[in-house]
């Protein structure tokens, strides 16, 4: 009878090294990396660092949508290097990201046209347009007889 018990203790222990055990959480932050609305930076790998530390915290590449996720363990300026690959050579970004003591997000850098991009482009297409327009009054004023 203790030769079946422990007989079984052993092949059940063995057991359950085999199960994969998992957590799921809610609290991780996550950075999207896209070229365009279109194009995410699918599989670009990146490094993460934590506030004030030279080596990395988490390094991967981000999945087929482009995203990334980590677990911020403490406050303070995190740092995610990304390089991303396409069909015009190798890209690379900086992001910075405060963390607060509560770990919640406050504050992101973003390039300046991320941040004034439709104002940066409305500008751009109203001087082009005037450009257009003076040039060909020019080329009409001078093509006319004096």
């Amino acid at each position: 009878m203790i030769k079946l018990i422990l007989g079984t203790l052993i092949l059940t222990s063995s057991l359950l090294a085999h199960i994969v055990q998992y957590n799921v959480g809610q609290k991780a932050t996550y950075v999207s990396v896209f070229f365009d609305s279109t194009h995410p930076a699918a599989w670009s790998s990146y490094e993460i660092f934590a506030p004030d530390a030279s080596l990395a915290y988490q390094k991967g590449r981000t999945d087929a949508s482009g995203v990334l996720s980590f677990l911020p363990n403490r406050a303070g300026k995190w740092k995610v290097s990304i390089h991303a690959g396409s069909d015009h050579g190798e890209h690379f970004q900086e992001i910075y990201i405060s963390i607060d003591p509560k770990m919640v997000i406050k504050k992101i850098n973003k390039p300046l046209y991320a941040t004034f991009g439709a104002l940066i482009s409305g500008i751009s297409i109203i001087v082009g347009i005037f450009g257009l327009w003076f040039g060909l009054s020019q080329r009409k004023r001078k093509n006319q007889p004096n």
